[in-house]
């Protein structure tokens, strides 16, 4: 008669154990980021000339009282870019309460008069804003703009004079 072979012993997967498990610490560590320890209270503005601090919180949807967890760097700097004087935004979260915004604007080198209001643009000759009041900015006379997107370059007939 042949010999019966031992059968090998499987081992119980318990998936909906380990699953409670996994949701269980999920679950804890989401109640402890919201916890009142980690709210934000200070919210610094650091680089800004140009834009004032209450602006430039405003423009990144901060709010002081909410979980600084709930603070994502990058979709916070994108918001602050909208502001075309903004070149670049650093964002960081200071545990427990604070956030740190960085700001490197960029600088109005000149304005050029168009009918009742003033094309400022930067130095590669981008247009920041149009504005109706006039700027800290060096007026270029003797220039007629033909469009000034936002954003984007200035079109002027005497391109000579402006460069």
């Amino acid at each position: 008669m042949a010999e019966k072979k031992p059968r090998k012993k499987h081992k119980k997967k318990n998936y909906m154990l380990r699953f409670g498990i996994i949701l269980g610490i999920c679950l804890a560590i989401a109640g402890v980021t919201h916890l009142p320890y980690f709210n934000v209270e200070g919210i610094a503005v650091m680089g800004n000339q140009e834009i004032t601090d209450k602006e430039i919180v405003k423009l990144s949807g901060i709010e002081t009282g909410k979980s600084i967890f709930d603070v994502h760097p990058l979709i916070v700097s994108h918001k602050i870019k909208k502001n075309l004087y903004i070149e670049s935004v650093k964002v960081h979260r200071k545990l427990p309460k604070d956030v740190e915004i960085t700001i490197v604007e960029k600088r109005a080198v000149a304005q050029i008069k168009k009918d009742d209001k003033y094309v400022v643009i930067d130095v590669d000759g981008t247009v920041i804003e149009v504005s109706e009041e006039k700027r800290k900015a060096t007026s270029i006379g003797n220039v007629t703009v033909k469009s000034a997107p936002k954003n984007e370059l200035v079109q002027v007939k005497e391109k000579e004079t402006l460069q």
